[in-house]
């Protein structure tokens, strides 16, 4: 991994639009403490999870926590980054939006969209549009399914919606810089109040 660990709270993220929506509400709550660190998606968690705790300054970091998407299964997801804690050694959360320590670090787990419930990113930032906007991107592509299958729903509403509301961008975390989402709205609440506890 390219990076060197300069603050004593991090955010592990999957990848790069994850790495800028979350600078993006990180901003919202005044929160300048936390280095966010794009370690990859759920294949490349436990190679780069296990290069990044051997680093220079790792030993130096008092709390961090590990957001993912739950994909097709929430609870999967979630078993799989505290087997691994535990495999090296780490504090384990027995549930998601809770921080446990030992005598070193403190680890928190987040698994998105929210808790309990399998989705995205992408999912989370939908249910802050208003209900209108999407019924309009629903029927467009209700009409797009005519003519060819969509792969990924969540994906197609969210592109849909960026193509008319952000800045030459499809890319969700550019989205987010450009303040395209509400980041007050309370879908981002559970989120926010887990990160609050990274200060």
């Amino acid at each position: 991994m390219n990076i060197r660990i300069v603050k004593k709270r991090l955010l592990l993220v999957e990848g790069k639009d994850e790495l800028n929506f979350f600078t993006a509400l990180l901003n919202t709550l005044n929160i300048d403490t936390v280095q966010i660190i794009d370690i990859g998606g759920k294949q490349q968690l436990h190679s780069k999870f296990q290069a990044l705790i051997n680093m220079d300054g790792f030993e130096h970091v008092k709390k961090y926590a590990i957001i993912q998407d739950a994909d097709d299964d929430y609870q999967a997801t979630f078993q799989s980054i505290t087997d691994l804690l535990r495999k090296l050694n780490q504090p384990s959360p027995q549930e998601i939006c809770q921080f446990v320590s030992n005598d070193k670090v403190a680890v928190g787990i987040y698994i998105l969209p929210r808790k309990e419930h399998n989705g995205m990113l992408e999912d989370l930032c939908l249910a802050s549009i208003d209900n209108n906007f999407l019924t309009c991107i629903d029927e467009y592509l209700s009409c797009i399914e005519q003519f060819t299958t969509i792969k990924n729903k969540p994906k197609a509403r969210l592109y849909s919606y960026l193509s008319v509301n952000a800045k030459n961008t499809l890319s969700l975390g550019v989205a987010a810089m450009q303040g395209v989402f509400d980041l007050n709205n309370e879908s981002f609440l559970e989120l926010k109040e887990f990160l609050e506890n990274l200060r």
